[in-house]
């Protein structure tokens, strides 16, 4: 390795891929997802109790959500780039598709910004894209981890060139999606019964995305992790913990005090 290769990879940021994590990464994780399962558990007896009228309160989540991936996409992206990492790229471009996608899924939720949605997808639209969401992300993270175990056989000499297609590859894909959901409003599964109540197709969706975290989450803890394996191991449980509130504990009702705390 030549000096300026030893200088990089002594950087701070590389510790995330490489660092081992301590036993403060392992207590603050753990306490910060006993905390998520105590403020789930205690949601439980009112979870189907619907919350009327919070309709506005999903552009302010939706905007939150879209800032904090596009900036851990951005993060990743600089970090897989300097690295020639692929693992590490697709770990981004699953971050910035969770960041487009929320755009759409925003615009098009019942009542967040026009009493049918900013865009009309019809009944069906949000759930779809909510859909996509939910069984795309951990399919990023699976081939993370695949990409991972490979070690040196990811190493790409074309850093940069390789984001900047990555990125083009992801906002293509996500547009492909939001296109096909406005083009035939009768085509979309039928995943919602009215705007506020899912349908039983539904569970399909909760019970595949569930296998995914699960399958990813295991992949993840296997073999030698790092400080970056160890919090999106956090984030992977986080989002099954979201799942199992909207989809389960909640009743699947929208807007419900369960649904909103999953999204809290």
């Amino acid at each position: 390795m030549t000096e300026p290769e030893s200088a990089a990879w002594s950087d701070p940021q590389f510790s995330l891929m490489r660092a081992v994590p301590g036993r403060w990464h392992k207590r603050l994780a753990g306490g910060l997802l006993a905390l998520l399962c105590v403020a789930a558990a205690a949601a439980w007896p009112y979870a189907q109790v619907p919350l009327r009228g919070s309709e506005p309160f999903v552009a302010v989540y939706a905007t939150a959500i879209f800032v904090n991936d596009l900036i851990t996409a951005v993060l990743l992206f600089s970090l897989a780039s300097v690295a020639a990492s692929r693992a590490i790229l697709l770990l981004a471009a699953g971050y910035l598709f969770l960041a487009l996608t929320t755009v759409p899924w925003a615009l098009t939720f019942p009542g967040a910004l026009a009493p049918g949605g900013l865009i009309d997808a019809g009944l069906q639209g949000t759930a779809t894209l909510s859909a996509v969401r939910r069984l795309g992300f951990p399919l990023f993270v699976i081939a993370y981890v695949v990409l991972r175990k490979r070690g040196r056989s990811t190493k790409s000499p074309h850093g940069r060139t390789a984001t900047v297609a990555t990125v083009l590859a992801t906002t293509a894909a996500v547009a492909l999606v939001c296109a096909l959901v406005l083009a035939d409003h009768g085509l979309l599964p039928r995943f919602m019964r009215d705007s506020r109540h899912v349908a039983s197709a539904w569970g399909y969706v909760a019970a595949t995305a569930a296998a995914l975290y699960a399958l990813s989450l295991l992949l993840v803890l296997s073999g030698r992790r790092s400080v970056l394996d160890i919090w999106l191991a956090v984030v992977v449980v986080t989002l099954l913990i979201e799942l199992v509130l909207l989809s389960y504990i909640s009743g699947g009702n929208r807007l419900s005090v369960g649904w909103w705390t999953g999204r809290a």
